[in-house]
């Protein structure tokens, strides 16, 4: 059980015990984590960790919960974006981009969690996490739908299993040196990628995308409408 006091404590604090765990869980994975180790991190007692958490899973569960939320502020920026549905699906994989460059270690820890782990914890956990995509790829649909920019053949399910996948590759790209290796072999990029350089992988992929879809296009005049201000 997550505790009360875990949400009264400083905000700075708890980042700091969330980024320790962070490390911790994608570099040892959850059955190897040592909470000494993340508390010692964190800069806290081992007793002021326990009064937070009942458990190793508890502290588990947290810290994929922040990530968790780190996420759904990605697919909100899509959400929230105004224009057509290619814009915003340009919006949702930049954010994602700069997100997993800033936060590297969970986008490990969540494969580290999606390739096995924990069981029912980890199916819970997961389900939970693929929900936040599912949900708002069906709202960009719907939005695009009313908009015009959908044909009757369009499928939403395959279109969001495919774009997703291909999110999760490129996001994964910044946390996994497998992934990394893969995007530098497989596109001819350098392994460590600036903001514009990601920024422009991410466009390129999305137009990709939706030619593949069969996913009308925005008009040249709107394409890249507004992403300086990203």
């Amino acid at each position: 059980m997550i505790r009360p006091a875990f949400e009264k404590i400083a905000a700075s604090k708890r980042e700091r015990l969330m980024s320790a765990a962070v490390e911790e869980f994608a570099t040892q994975g959850f059955h190897k984590a040592n909470v000494n180790r993340i508390a010692a991190r964190s800069g806290i007692s081992i007793g002021s960790l326990y009064n937070y958490f009942d458990t190793k899973e508890d502290l588990f569960s947290a810290t994929f919960q922040h990530g968790k939320n780190i996420l759904e502020g990605v697919f909100y920026a899509a959400l929230e974006a105004e224009g057509p549905l290619e814009y915003r699906l340009k919006v949702l994989f930049r954010q994602a981009c700069q997100v997993a460059r800033k936060h590297p270690a969970f986008v490990q820890m969540y494969m580290n969690l999606a390739s096995g782990g924990t069981g029912e914890l980890t199916e819970k956990l997961v389900t939970e996490t693929e929900r936040v995509g599912s949900l708002a790829y069906k709202q960009l649909f719907l939005d695009a739908e009313k908009r015009g920019e959908l044909d009757e053949h369009f499928d939403p399910g395959t279109a969001t299993f495919v774009i997703d996948n291909n999110l999760l590759a490129l996001t994964a790209s910044f946390g996994s040196s497998f992934y990394r290796i893969r995007r530098s072999e497989m596109l001819g990029l350098p392994k460590r990628l600036g903001e514009v350089a990601a920024d422009q992988l991410a466009d390129s992929i999305v137009e990709r995308l939706l030619v593949g879809l069969g996913i009308q296009r925005q008009p040249p005049k709107l394409r890249g409408l507004s992403m300086e201000t990203l």
